[in-house]
């Protein structure tokens, strides 16, 4: 059993001390398993969306600029390691609140539709029984079906404040870069307290001992498919993501929902006198569900029929738009030489 460790802080520093604590305690706890690492900060990732991103073919991010563009593209690759690996394990530093904007780039850029579970399996599905609809977007598009591979995923945010609002949007924001793949996230910790390269090492801190344990999880439940797969972190308010970020319906409802993963709720009183979110027993909006997916799917393609024919009358006016020029600042990397 193959588990990809994903680096995406400074080469040496304080998240990738921690993965490679993760990944020694995967590796010890199973002879079965072995282990990779991958650093975001080594690679070359470009901002254009990858070529066989859905965005591509229709025309947001124009082909001419992928052939023009100077930049190596590593991200291809690491696309294929994701695949490839039955678990991952993701560490990562807390910039402002939220994970390094490096993972949301690429994972914005490159696990796109065509990385998406429930993208996937419907492409199969209709392919199967000869509709070939997924063609209108690219021609002879062929579903990966190692997207569907059963996979399993601890995460590890490790920040510099100790007070709880300064990462508050961390794990959130690290479940948003695996809910395409319907990857099972079965360990995740907040590491606080170290803002200095090392300071995770200090004796008493409890940082490699998270890690530890990020790590023994994985290796635990990797191979098991999505419904199989134990949770094994700390219990969150939310019993789909297990994390704590509830958004109020407001204007005097008692409705709340994750803001990390959907699920709808209701705000209770218990018999303490706490108030408390209490959400459903089966979501069918919660994106870590395959109902969830599901329906986010269908959502999409009922918007498609109904914009599609439409399409047609708004070509003009963005052709006006794409010819619209406005004052610019001009940056040395968009000078011509001698000028």
């Amino acid at each position: 059993m193959q588990i990809l460790g994903i680096s995406c802080g400074s080469p040496n520093g304080n998240s990738e001390i921690l993965l490679k604590t993760a990944l020694l305690a995967a590796a010890s706890s199973s002879p079965t398993v072995t282990t990779s690492l991958v650093s975001l900060q080594s690679l070359s990732l470009p901002t254009h969306a990858m070529p066989n991103d859905l965005e591509r073919p229709l025309g947001l991010s124009s082909p001419s600029i992928l052939a023009s563009s100077p930049i190596p593209d590593d991200r291809p690759a690491l696309v294929d390691a994701i695949l490839l690996a039955d678990a991952l394990i993701i560490s990562c530093p807390i910039y402002t609140r939220q994970p390094a904007g490096l993972l949301k780039a690429f994972t914005d850029t490159a696990l796109g539709p065509f990385v998406d579970a429930a993208f996937v399996s419907r492409a199969l599905k209709q392919q199967a029984t000869g509709i070939a609809r997924f063609n209108d977007y690219v021609k002879d598009y062929v579903p990966d079906e190692r997207v569907l591979k059963n996979r399993v995923v601890g995460l590890i945010a490790v920040g510099g404040a100790t007070c709880k609002e300064w990462g508050a949007l961390s794990l959130p924001g690290l479940q948003q870069c695996v809910f395409s793949l319907h990857a099972k996230v079965v360990d995740q910790v907040i590491v606080r307290g170290c803002p200095f390269p090392g300071s995770v090492l200090i004796e008493g801190v409890g940082a490699v001992e998270l890690a530890e344990r990020v790590g023994r999880s994985v290796a635990s439940q990797v191979g098991k498919g999505y419904e199989e797969a134990v949770y094994l972190g700390d219990e969150g308010s939310c019993p789909y993501c297990h994390l704590d970020l509830v958004v109020l319906e407001g204007k005097g409802g008692d409705g709340c929902e994750c803001c990390a993963c959907g699920a709808k709720g209701k705000l209770e009183v218990d018999s303490e006198g706490r108030i408390k979110p209490v959400f459903e027993v089966e979501s069918s909006t919660s994106v870590v569900t395959w109902e969830g997916k599901e329906n986010h799917m269908a959502e999409i393609e009922k918007a498609g029929k109904i914009l599609r024919p439409k399409m047609g009358t708004v070509k003009r006016k963005k052709e006006e738009f794409d010819k619209m020029e406005f004052g610019k600042i001009e940056f040395p990397s968009q000078r011509v030489e001698g000028t």
